[in-house]
């Protein structure tokens, strides 16, 4: 079974183990990793990292490479789209 080792309520390891030996190892999903924390009941996952500064988001790249969205045209996929397939 996976277990997590959990230290004042975060996961510090996940091991396999045959059986629960210590008081903090807790069997845990396959999902659970390092940083992870437990509440005696519920494993939750860390929150995400923080963007590096410059890093482009989702509605820069929206922007940057789909311009004439913004103007109501076609997005630069769709007019490839039409010529790639000829309609």
């Amino acid at each position: 079974m996976r277990v997590a080792i959990v230290e004042e309520g975060v996961v510090t390891n996940v091991i396999v183990a045959d059986e629960l030996t210590e008081p903090n190892w807790v069997e845990c999903p396959d999902e659970v990793g390092v940083g992870w924390t437990y509440d005696g009941e519920t494993f939750m996952a860390p929150p995400p990292e923080p963007l590096p500064p410059g890093a482009l988001t989702q509605t820069d790249n929206n922007i940057i490479f789909a311009p004439d969205r913004l103007f109501g045209g076609p997005t630069i996929r769709e007019v490839f789209d039409v010529h790639s397939t000829g309609d």
